[in-house]
């Protein structure tokens, strides 16, 4: 059982957890600082640190918090491949703007959120290449793998291309559209 101070602890690393994410959806990370963070958090500017050592690992947090809440968001893999496409559309759809904002400033991420990032975008192409392969296409002369990566590497090209402050999202308009492509893809 925790003490009242470990608990409130707890409550206090939440709270910059969740501030820093809301500030980098809105801003981004290089453009939010820890200042921000912890006007939007409630707490002085030192109390990010004694949680936090370094802007960096809380910058990794954030990422790590991400990749680990859409992954449980999607759940296990749909039984077919549209359907899969759909979820991961819905989901990115629904974290587009942080996710655009980490896409955009990946090459000034850390190691480890840039290694975050790519365990996403690994599951992500895993997920649909097993449902391509499933589907017969590399009888087809069709790499799973290769579509599957495609798939993502489009999704990806649209968030980065994306505007901060651009009037509304882009996934919800254009995804159906490369959805649409992949499908048909492997089914010539």
């Amino acid at each position: 059982m925790r003490s009242r101070r470990e608990e409130r602890k707890a409550r206090t690393r939440e709270a910059i957890l969740e501030s820093a994410r809301e500030c980098f959806s809105r801003e981004g990370p290089a453009a939010t600082s820890t200042q921000a963070v912890s006007v939007a958090a409630g707490v002085s500017h030192g109390t990010i640190f004694l949680h936090y050592p370094s802007r960096e690992s809380l910058i990794e947090a954030v990422v790590r918090r991400f990749v680990d809440e859409l992954l449980e968001r999607l759940g296990p893999a749909a039984s077919s491949l549209d359907d899969e496409l759909a979820a991961q559309l819905r989901h990115l759809g629904e974290v587009e703007t942080l996710y655009g904002h980490l896409l955009r400033e990946e090459f000034a991420l850390s190691e480890p959120a840039r290694r975050a990032l790519a365990s996403l975008e690994g599951v992500l192409t895993g997920r649909v290449a097993t449902l391509i392969e499933a589907d017969g296409a590399r009888r087809r002369g069709l790499a799973p793998r290769l579509v599957a990566a495609s798939w993502i590497a489009l999704l990806q090209g649209i968030l980065r291309r994306s505007e901060p402050g651009a009037v509304g999202p882009r996934l919800p308009l254009r995804g159906p559209e490369i959805r649409q492509f992949c499908l048909k893809l492997i089914e010539a």
